[in-house]
């Protein structure tokens, strides 16, 4: 039985190593402004409330990484957005903000469909989690690791490669 997984599992492991695509480094976070956390946040949540996708997208992804509590709280309103580039923008900006609370907010998204049903938002979520190096984070990245003829699926792939 055990070989007959390994077998199934090699695969995937292997394909794991080495990430498809070279990840992009962190995008920087722009110092020379001089806009306060509060004031990061209210353009967070004032950008969430309209309309405009690419405008939230944009402000996100200006001031998310900003490491202060309340401009996390308020980019964490962006990953139940109903637009993908809006919640992937979110995950990006949790995943290099250097606050504690990202990751607690990452931790409470496992039951969050609009994120984990998108390929693009689910795989981006797992490389978040990863670059966090939280043990809390193991069984959210080993849920649904299940042998499967798939061996390219982006997802499994970004979870392995996180674990």
């Amino acid at each position: 039985m055990i070989p007959g997984m390994l077998a199934l599992l090699l695969p995937l492991l292997t394909a794991a190593a080495v990430p498809a695509f070279q990840e992009p480094p962190p995008p920087p976070v722009e110092e020379a402004t001089d806009i306060t956390p509060a004031e990061a946040a209210a353009a967070i949540a004032e950008a969430l409330k309209g309309k405009d996708s690419a405008l939230a997208e944009g402000v996100i992804r200006k001031h998310g990484q900003i490491a202060d509590a309340v401009v996390v709280k308020e980019v964490g309103a962006g990953l139940k957005h109903a637009e993908t580039p809006v919640r992937l923008a979110a995950v990006e900006a949790l995943r290099f903000n250097g606050n504690a609370e990202a990751l607690e907010l990452l931790l409470k998204q496992k039951s969050n469909k609009k994120l984990l049903d998108d390929p693009i938002t689910a795989e981006a979520f797992a490389y978040a989690l990863g670059q966090k190096r939280d043990k809390r984070a193991i069984p959210l990245l080993k849920d649904g690791l299940t042998a499967t003829g798939n061996t390219h699926n982006k997802v499994m792939s970004a979870k392995l490669y996180a674990l």
